[in-house]
């Protein structure tokens, strides 16, 4: 099982698996990913799905799942103060439930190689960069490597850059406002409760 965290991975490793089992001289075993848009609740969705579904329609097949894969774009990770998501609650959760293997893959690029394409496939259809739309974090630094020949590298660290200033700024925008309580990820027990008394009250 490869876990993905957005739909830009999913593509990458859909063809990826598929480029190796028409390639490779080795059998290719059993393989599936699941996309789980997005990092809130990683541990308890990951989880979920492997107990509820993945293992249980796989024991139905005959089948048993041996390895688990997580795989996630660093960009998402760049800029949070803690970690999004504790990997070794993660591994420790797989190993309970019997799996074998697990192992993380982090991906750097992905997201900006498929902005890349996307970008590309926009001024091609004949959309012209002074467009609104084509302002955006990540459109206009990459539009230069498209139209300039400026450097792919460059950019893509100017879109990095951007993207931590764009989430600092957010929140210090969320923390400015008092009527926002913070509630702490790791503990979902604990906020899933405080946010069912506050809609109680």
């Amino acid at each position: 099982m490869i876990f993905v965290e957005g739909d830009t991975d999913k593509l990458f490793f859909d063809r990826l698996v598929q480029y190796y089992r028409q390639t490779s001289s080795v059998p290719i075993a059993s393989c599936e990913v699941r996309n789980m848009h997005g990092v809130s609740r990683y541990s308890s969705k990951l989880s979920g799905k492997l107990k509820g579904q993945i293992i249980p329609s796989a024991a139905r097949k005959g089948m048993e799942v041996q390895a688990v894969c997580c795989s996630y774009d660093t960009d998402v990770f760049e800029y949070a103060e803690r970690p999004v998501v504790d990997w070794s609650r993660v591994a420790a959760e797989i190993r309970r439930l019997g799996i074998k293997e697990f192992c993380e893959v982090t991906v750097e690029q992905m997201m900006e190689e498929g902005l890349y394409q996307e970008v590309r496939s926009l001024l091609d259809s004949g959309v012209t960069a002074d467009m609104q739309s084509m302002q955006g974090l990540g459109y206009k630094e990459l539009i230069p490597v498209l139209t300039a020949g400026a450097s792919l590298q460059d950019a893509m660290e100017r879109i990095k850059t951007g993207t931590r200033n764009y989430a600092r700024r957010q929140l210090i925008w969320f923390r400015r406002d008092k009527n926002i309580r913070w509630l702490p990820s790791e503990q979902l027990d604990s906020a899933a409760k405080t946010i069912i008394h506050s809609l109680e009250e």
